[in-house]
């Protein structure tokens, strides 16, 4: 019978570092040299020769998200509903697989990957997943900021990844926010 709470195991080998990087072993002991301009500066190359589809992709974003709200608040109006949150509350749920696909643009982006302004289209399947990842994580940064500031804080830098986390790797809500 195994234990559950024991150390995994596993056969490590001594990492060679590769030329112009360093090791965990070496970081660890504060041997790396961190600037925030040759940050900024690596993330401004990568935007070269992208942002015109970024541009495009946050365009559609806009107006999707426009035509949805006038589009849902002229059929409430009519329907009866006036002044009514109900438009409001649908627009937020539809826009969210949007916004996850905008993200995971810029994720493409930073990996080298292909881009696509249209690829913010191609999480509509995973809408039900992300609204409850993205309300169980309103629902805990907000009690983390009503118990105390530091908790909000804390849960909102470590739920930063959690939508991508459902639709990249498939996680559930739940295991995108333990992760």
């Amino acid at each position: 019978m195994s234990d559950i709470y024991a150390a995994p195991m596993a056969e490590l080998k001594e990492s060679v570092p590769l030329e112009g990087y360093g090791s965990l072993e070496r970081a660890v002991s504060g041997d790396y040299e961190f600037n925030v301009g040759d940050t900024i500066g690596e993330a401004w190359v990568k935007t070269k020769g992208a942002k015109g589809t970024l541009h495009l992709a946050f365009f559609l974003y806009v107006i999707v998200y426009a035509a949805l709200t006038v589009g849902l608040e002229l059929l409430f109006s009519a329907l009866g509903f006036p002044m009514s949150f109900l438009p409001g509350i649908v627009v937020g749920m539809l826009s969210v697989p949007l916004g996850a696909g905008l993200f995971l643009l810029g994720a493409r982006r930073a990996a080298d990957a292909p881009l696509s302004s249209t690829r913010i289209f191609y999480y509509f399947d995973k809408t039900l997943p992300l609204l409850a990842t993205v309300v169980l994580m309103y629902l805990f940064i907000v009690l983390g900021f009503i118990v105390f500031i530091l908790p909000g804080i804390y849960l909102s830098l470590a739920y930063y990844m959690a939508v991508p986390l459902v639709v990249e790797k498939g996680l559930s809500p739940w295991q995108a926010l333990e992760g």
